[in-house]
């Protein structure tokens, strides 16, 4: 369950690594550093609270602010307005979540962005600002690299004034995405070597996750045969576009991981290799039926943000239909009881 002041799993695991101080790449091991320092101040979540809540409200308020600094009153103010939906945002921003964090950054950096001046200081400060605070964001979640290309595309569109209109697009698309890649796996590298990171067998989870539904909506075998000859027959009982967990060791499809892992989540030996062989197989599958694997990342996208005709517990973090007052005494507060009715409704 997730509601304000709990935490959901992957957060649970990230107070662990922090308790510990051994961390791991399942989740983010920066935040979890982060995280071990805020124990010194309180145990438990609070540290990490705090600051979500504080990043993601700066990150409203610069861009709000900004807004109204050039002009535009009524953008300001929908800024404002705006940054209360989706109605989830409410309960998520005190639930312990990374998510908070990540789309807190992003808002700075567009803050940012909206701050671009015409000096040189204010460029460079800019640059830097928007370098750093993206590198961050990759950094708390890998999956922020489809939302810092598309920050790192307008700085460099910022920055290239004197180019032709098409060579200035061309050069933003392209340099923000070399740039974006480059940051994460330049940054990902030093963080594992200074927290002396424990690699998992997490990164197979999407693989698998992939190859299943390339498999699912191709009606194929995309591992042709590298995961064995029954995957593709349990497709269509272990693929779920919404989450990749029914192919993980403890999901209800085990078996194409077990047989390359056993029961293993942290890497062993030989698991690198195995790793490697199967992202293989997934770069391959991708290029070979890339409609396949555009029909279910778009399967994926849609069911995640709520645009599909399921309704999905997902979309309200406040989760009160997972709990039963009557059997476990919980009593949740009429504002949370609505705000989850309204994020849910379809």
């Amino acid at each position: 369950m997730m509601s304000p002041g709990l935490v959901g799993n992957d957060e649970a695991d990230m107070l662990r690594q922090a308790e510990t101080g051994i961390y791991n790449d399942w989740h983010s091991a920066l935040l979890a550093w982060v995280w071990h320092w805020g124990l010194l101040l309180r145990p438990g979540p609070l540290a990490i609270h705090t600051l979500e809540v504080g990043i993601y409200f700066l990150g409203i308020h610069l861009l709000a602010s900004s807004a109204l600094a050039h002009g535009h009153r009524w953008a300001g103010w929908a800024i404002i307005s705006a940054s209360v939906f989706p109605l989830n945002w409410i309960a998520l921003a005190a639930a312990g979540s990374k998510d908070v964090i990540l789309t807190g950054l992003m808002l700075l950096c567009v803050s940012a962005l909206a701050r671009f001046g015409e000096s040189r200081s204010s460029r460079a400060m800019t640059v830097l600002w928007v370098i750093l605070l993206s590198t961050l964001a990759m950094n708390v979640r890998h999956n922020a690299i489809f939302a810092a290309f598309p920050i790192l595309a307008g700085l460099v569109w910022l920055l290239a004034r004197n180019l032709s209109p098409l060579r200035r697009l061309l050069s933003a698309l392209i340099v923000g995405a070399v740039l974006a890649l480059m940051l994460m796996l330049a940054s990902g590298s030093v963080i594992k070597s200074a927290l002396k990171v424990q690699a998992s067998n997490v990164t197979a989870g999407l693989f698998l996750f992939d190859l299943a539904g390339i498999s699912a909506k191709g009606r194929l075998d995309a591992s042709q045969g590298f995961l064995g000859e029954h995957f593709a027959a349990t497709v269509e009982k272990c693929y779920d576009p919404l989450a990749w967990d029914p192919l993980a060791i403890w999901g209800k499809c085990p078996e194409a991981w077990a047989g390359l892992f056993g029961q293993r989540l942290m890497e062993d030996q030989g698991d690198s290799e195995r790793k490697h062989a199967l992202q293989e197989r997934w770069l391959a599958a991708i290029l070979a039926h890339p409609l396949a694997y555009a029909n279910h990342r778009l399967a994926h996208f849609t069911g995640a943000v709520g645009l599909s005709s399921e309704p999905v517990g997902q979309m309200s973090w406040v989760n009160i239909e997972a709990g039963n007052p009557s059997r476990d005494g919980w009593v949740f507060a009429p504002i949370l009881v609505s705000l989850d009715r309204a994020a849910t409704r379809q």
